[in-house]
């Protein structure tokens, strides 16, 4: 069930966008500087680029998933999502969807999992630090909040400026 957006607020010249305090802006800070080692390690060695990798590790995780799944699952654009699949061919084969034959299922190769297995170990690492940064019961109402926020993120389908 889509909600619908509240209109878009009035802004006058002198408005500052506070991004201190904005959660649209500091999970996009969290996601870059989460993001900054994998430049510095796995891409510049394979030039895969961070959303390559994050295609990887969604693939990984649910095997079979047609691209329309990906888009769902990931919340990438599906045009990228398609150029995404056809630029990593060394790391994902696509084969007959098992249920519906007009899809196709998407694979690691084998190069594909050895890549994830080979960068696993460090994404682990860096996800344990993280969980390290928060006590146990703080880091479970994060995690929950975090679900509700993607939750409604998955609702949007138009911004105020698209309604105009």
């Amino acid at each position: 069930m889509k909600r619908t957006l509240p209109a878009s607020p009035r802004v006058s010249r002198a408005q500052v966008f506070d991004a201190d305090n904005a959660i649209t802006f500091q999970v996009s800070v969290l996601s870059n500087l989460i993001g900054r080692p994998f430049y510095a390690s796995v891409g510049r060695h394979t030039g895969i680029s961070l959303n390559d990798w994050r295609l990887i590790i969604a693939i990984a995780n649910h095997p079979g998933m047609s691209q329309a799944e990906i888009v769902d699952y990931t919340g990438f654009n599906k045009s990228n999502v398609s150029r995404q699949l056809n630029n990593l061919s060394r790391y994902v084969r696509l084969e007959p969807h098992p249920v519906d034959r007009r899809k196709q299922a998407v694979y690691l190769t084998d190069a594909g999992w050895s890549t994830y297995r080979k960068m696993l170990p460090s994404l682990l690492w860096r996800q344990q630090l993280l969980v390290d940064a928060l006590p146990p019961d703080e880091l479970a109402r994060f995690r929950s909040t975090l679900r509700k926020l993607v939750a409604a993120a998955r609702q949007w389908s138009v911004t105020p400026a698209d309604e105009k």
